[in-house]
């Protein structure tokens, strides 16, 4: 599965029925212990991504070698936000992986408020506690790279006040072709990174 690779966090396309088993396979073997999902199963007419974790709760569900099952639904910790605890079982192992999800992203586009993917943000790394974190969205080159490059792009601000987001998006397209795929998406990078690290509001308006 090709995708991006920064420093505790990746990022890949979702997963459809025929290389669910090899999602999970990777999320296991690289020991990710988050998962951050930023598009629905099925927008419009179209299926995004398959459904690799179960619906309801105590359900189990078999992808491959792995077992699946829904241990918790936790509280919604943000607007558009919502949080799931999973065990997952496979051989003899088992793992407690988090599931959060935004299913109120807009394909090629981004969401009109930052806050509650700023949360995300912040709660996926607290959760995280080091491990790896992994994001999807359906094509994985648009919001999945811009979450990415919010991590990327702060590691490199902390690293050096004046970073360049040019060099930061270079970086990203050098593993991804057309990470990020919009500008508004890019104004929306920039919009996080200043609610991260300023704590300044901005909201995104539609100009008719």
């Amino acid at each position: 599965m090709s995708g991006i690779f920064t420093e505790g966090i990746f990022s890949f396309q979702g997963p459809l029925l025929e290389f669910v088993g090899d999602f999970w396979h990777m999320i296991t073997s690289e020991k990710s212990s988050v998962i951050v999902m930023l598009c629905n199963f099925n927008e419009g007419k179209h299926e995004k991504c398959c459904f690799y974790l179960p619906k309801e709760k105590r359900e189990v569900g078999n992808f491959g070698e792995f077992k699946v099952t829904v241990k918790e639904f936790k509280p919604d910790p943000f607007d558009s936000i919502k949080h799931t605890v999973l065990d997952v079982k496979w051989d003899d192992k088992a793992a407690v992986i988090n599931h959060l999800a935004n299913f109120n992203w807009p394909d090629h586009t981004a969401p009109l408020n930052a806050a509650p993917t700023i949360g995300m943000f912040k709660l996926s790394r607290s959760l995280s506690k080091g491990a790896p974190i992994t994001v999807h969205c359906s094509a994985g080159i648009g919001r999945s790279a811009t979450f990415v490059a919010i991590d990327y792009a702060s590691q490199k601000i902390r690293e050096k006040a004046s970073a360049s987001m040019v060099d930061v998006i270079k970086e990203l397209r050098s593993q991804r072709f057309q990470a990020i795929q919009s500008a508004i998406q890019y104004v929306f990078l920039h919009i996080c990174l200043l609610e991260l690290f300023a704590g300044v509001s901005f909201e995104l308006r539609v100009i008719p």
